[in-house]
């Protein structure tokens, strides 16, 4: 599966790191080449080699990842507050 374009899902990803809430989002994982489902509590927003990444605390792996924005199939920003991790 080809990497998708980041836009989409970047501004989405921009609003809940300035707002501190929390994310749904559906994340294509290329190491498995799976769909999954997540929820995350963003932290900040990184570049890297020319990629766009969420660093967020995800709490189906109980712990701080990062996620290529491009990567994004689908995002909602949600009521939910971010917790401080």
């Amino acid at each position: 599966m080809a990497a998708a374009d980041a836009e989409p899902a970047l501004g989405a990803v921009r609003l809940a790191v300035d707002e501190s809430r929390q994310i749904w989002m559906r994340y294509y994982t290329a190491s498995r080449d799976a769909l999954t489902e997540r929820i995350v509590d963003p932290i900040r927003l990184l570049v890297t080699d020319g990629h766009a990444y969420l660093e967020g605390y995800c709490h189906s792996a109980d712990a701080v990842r990062h996620f290529r924005v491009d990567r994004i199939e689908e995002i909602t920003v949600l009521d939910e507050p971010a917790q401080g991790q």
